[in-house]
């Protein structure tokens, strides 16, 4: 099993090649950096014998007056797919924002991509509304999950 552990700036390369394996429209080397300026502790990875095999990248935001955290990205290598490195990722970044204070964490998902929705709704997220064109041709479907009171 992959262990997991935030992200340090030499592991940058390998991840946004995971990222350009996973994802038709990636994101650039520029913004994995940005994210592990932003929050570090809230971009996490998943190891395998020095081998990046997934990654979860977190931000905390205010949302409807409350701390909210947004799962803005989270891959997996496809070798290693259904075999709990997804769930211990999303487990480790809902843990970590949830030690920060949020009530509520949300995230964006391809409406074509039923494997990630299946993955988030049995982690108890609920589909809340849609976003159009949200991925260039594609919408995305928003998925929330309360996690804490509003304080």
């Amino acid at each position: 099993m992959a262990t997991i552990r935030p992200a340090k700036l030499d592991d940058i390369g390998r991840i946004q090649r995971l990222e350009a394996r996973t994802y038709a429209e990636p994101w650039p080397r520029a913004m994995f950096r940005l994210m592990l300026e932003r929050a570090p502790g809230l971009f996490l990875v998943a190891a395998s014998d020095d081998e990046i095999v997934g990654y979860a990248v977190g931000e905390i935001e205010v949302r409807r007056g409350s701390l909210a955290g947004h799962v803005m990205n989270l891959a997996v290598e496809g070798s290693r797919r259904r075999r709990g490195v997804g769930q211990a990722l999303l487990e480790e970044l809902e843990a970590r924002l949830t030690d920060k204070g949020v009530i509520l964490i949300f995230l964006e998902v391809r409406e074509s991509n039923h494997s990630a929705q299946s993955l988030y709704l049995k982690n108890g997220y609920s589909i809340t509304g849609t976003v159009p064109d949200y991925y260039r041709g594609e919408d995305g479907l928003v998925m929330e999950k309360g996690v804490g009171e509003i304080r």
